[in-house]
C-alpha cells in the first residue's frame, strides 16, 4: 500500500498488523508444501489464529475489532485475550484463569529477569522448555525457566482432584499417591 493510498483508504490498514502474521505464514506454508494448516500469532496481550487453506490465507468481511464490526475485505483472523504476557491466576471458585490482567513487556514475566512476580502464559512454556533453549530477539532477551519456579505458587502447584458426582469436580484434601487415588483423581 502507498502512502496515498493509505492517506485515501485509511480503513484497511486497521487489520493489517494482525494480517501480516497470517500472510508471512501463508507464504511458510506454501514453501513447505503445506496445503492447509493454520497459523497462531501470540502476542504480549493476545493471541490470533487463522486458517490456510490451498497455502492462501482467507477473506472475508464483518470482521470485528472489539464491538465494532468493519465491513471491507480482510484477513479472517481470531484473536483471544491470551497473549504471552496474560498473567495467571486462580479464580474464586477454583478455576484456572487467564487474562486479562497482563505483565506487560516491564516487569514481563518472571521468566525474563526484569522483576516479574506474577505467573504468566510465557513462564508455563519457559518451565515446560519450550523457550529458552536458543537465543531470543538477537540475544537481547534471556530466559531462565527458573525463575518462574520462584513465583508464588498461586496457580502452579499440582493438585490432585476427585470427582464426587458427575459434573462436579472438587480437591481431595487426602488425596495421595495411593492405589485408590491412583483410580479415582486426574492428575
Amino acid at each position: 500500500m502507498t502512502a496515498e493510498q493509505g492517506k485515501r483508504d485509511c480503513v484497511q490498514m486497521i487489520p493489517s498488523g494482525t494480517a501480516s502474521g497470517v500472510i508471512g505464514a501463508g507464504f511458510i506454508a506454501g514453501f513447505c508444501g503445506l496445503g492447509e494448516c493454520m497459523s497462531f500469532d501470540i502476542g504480549g496481550t493476545s493471541a490470533d489464529v487463522a486458517l490456510i487453506l490451498d497455502g492462501q490465507p482467507q477473506y472475508g468481511t464483518g470482521e470485528r475489532i472489539g464491538e465494532f464490526q468493519i465491513h471491507i475485505p480482510s484477513v479472517s483472523v481470531t484473536s483471544i485475550g491470551e497473549g504471552g504476557g496474560s498473567i495467571a491466576s486462580v479464580g474464586s471458585f477454583g478455576v484456572l484463569r487467564v487474562g486479562p490482567e497482563s505483565a506487560g513487556s516491564t516487569p514481563g514475566p518472571a521468566c525474563f529477569g526484569r522483576s516479574g512476580t506474577r505467573p504468566t502464559v510465557t513462564d508455563a512454556v519457559a518451565v515446560c522448555g519450550m523457550i529458552g533453549q536458543a537465543a531470543l530477539g538477537y540475544s537481547a532477551v534471556t530466559v531462565d525457566a527458573g525463575r518462574p519456579r520462584a513465583v508464588p505458587r498461586c496457580c502452579a502447584s499440582p493438585r490432585r482432584w476427585r470427582r464426587p458426582r458427575p459434573g462436579m469436580w472438587r480437591r481431595s484434601p487426602s488425596c495421595r499417591s495411593s492405589a485408590r487415588c491412583r483410580t479415582s483423581c486426574a492428575t
